[in-house]
């Protein structure tokens, strides 16, 4: 059944316009939950989801839209209420990823407020960057449209609208969320994060640099031996992806004997890392 499901999935994939990056993960799915749902998906629109309301704006949907032609390599959860929603593709890396049920039997997924940290984790640890989104204000009388950087949606029976606003950009190597906690008087769950890691070969030697995104800095080792270069990737965990520079395929083979998981998403980059 699974074997099923997953070739169902692969001719529906077939169809979708969809970027290599992206064709990717659909591709890298496992949960049955989620390869159930690939067919749901919608080629209509960025988010790959089904609008049963139509084009109509206003709605939370044609925001999620909007939103998702500006960060086209995000996954995006949006403040609904109590819950963080997600749709199209990126309800099926929340099935996927954090284990969610989908809604409806629809590529639709999300979870509670209080969940959002936790949630956030799975699909960072996974390599995915995260776009979060809050309400700023409460519903209001207005007339739709832009403002700035803040986009209105109407509320629940076109009574009134809701204003939401990109709160946060998670990713591996910057995953808490700090949303109020800002003068908290409370204690706020945070560890160090995983810098990010490229890697270059060059003739005088290997470039490692190390970005600490929490941080605002970087560390760049030069002239770096073989042994050298695995004792410092050994030491010192990278969030995903490594970023291969330089003579990319000599990068990739200094680094062949990492874990998978330290290896995974492996993105060749045409950076003169070396000369950084």
């Amino acid at each position: 059944a699974t074997a099923t499901t997953a070739a169902a999935a692969a001719a529906a994939a077939s169809e979708l316009p969809l970027s290599p990056y992206w064709r990717s993960r659909l591709e890298a799915l496992t949960r049955p939950a989620a390869l159930s749902l690939v067919s749901a998906l919608s080629p209509n629109n960025p988010l790959l989801f089904e609008n049963r309301a139509g084009n109509r704006e206003g709605t939370l949907v044609a925001f999620a839209v909007a939103e998702k032609e500006v960060h086209a390599d995000k996954v995006l959860l949006i403040r609904c209420g109590d819950f963080y929603e997600a749709y199209g593709l990126d309800a099926l890396l929340l099935v996927e990823h954090a284990g969610l049920n989908p809604m409806a039997g629809r590529a639709r997924a999300g979870c509670p407020v209080a969940n959002l940290q936790a949630t956030a984790d799975c699909l960072t640890s996974a390599g995915l960057t995260v776009a979060v989104y809050e309400e700023v204000e409460p519903a209001r009388q207005a007339t739709v449209g832009l403002k700035g950087p803040v986009r209105r949606v109407a509320a629940a029976g076109g009574k009134g609208i809701k204003e939401r606003r990109l709160s946060q950009v998670l990713s591996a190597g910057s995953p808490t969320y700090l949303h109020d906690r800002c003068l908290s008087p409370h204690p706020i769950d945070y560890s160090a994060p995983r810098p990010y890691a490229a890697l270059a070969k060059a003739a005088d030697g290997y470039t490692l640099v190390h970005v600490f995104v929490d941080e605002r800095t970087y560390h760049v080792h030069r002239r770096l031996s073989l042994p050298a270069l695995r004792s410092l990737l050994a030491a010192r965990p990278h969030a995903p992806p490594l970023l291969l520079g330089g003579s990319a395929d000599a990068a990739s083979s200094a680094a062949s004997w990492l874990p998978a998981e330290r290896r995974r998403l492996a993105v060749k980059s045409a950076s003169r890392l070396a000369a950084a």
